[in-house]
């Protein structure tokens, strides 16, 4: 909606038939978002750069500069464990099973006495 394209129902409010069909009307028949779909068309067709043209830059960069340090991800230096998030699942993991124990204890005391 904040580009004049088209207009936000609520889904709270979609159940209601006058609303969605209200909404609709107002797309289909206000000029100003047929005026905002052809700016919008005509800014994707004339964007600075195809995907074809990207691609062959990206290559030639590649070729003329060769591998480089900031383009490579942070992953590659990561051990095994934390880049499957293993040590964080195994913490929380231990809190969960020594929160279990504490609950357990709590209550075989509560019912012996």
């Amino acid at each position: 909606q904040h580009n004049g394209l088209g207009k936000v129902v609520d889904k709270f409010h979609l159940h209601n038939p006058q609303v969605v069909i209200a909404a609709i009307n107002d797309v289909l028949t206000n000029d100003s978002y047929l005026l905002n779909a052809a700016r919008i068309s005509k800014m994707l067709a004339n964007k600075p750069f195809s995907a074809n043209e990207m691609l062959i830059k990206t290559v030639e960069f590649a070729a003329e500069f060769g591998p480089s340090n900031a383009l490579r991800p942070q992953s590659y230096d990561m051990s095994w464990i934390a880049y499957h998030n293993l040590d964080i699942v195994v913490s929380v993991v231990v809190l969960i099973l020594l929160f279990a124990y504490g609950i357990v204890k709590v209550l075989s005391l509560m019912l012996r006495g």
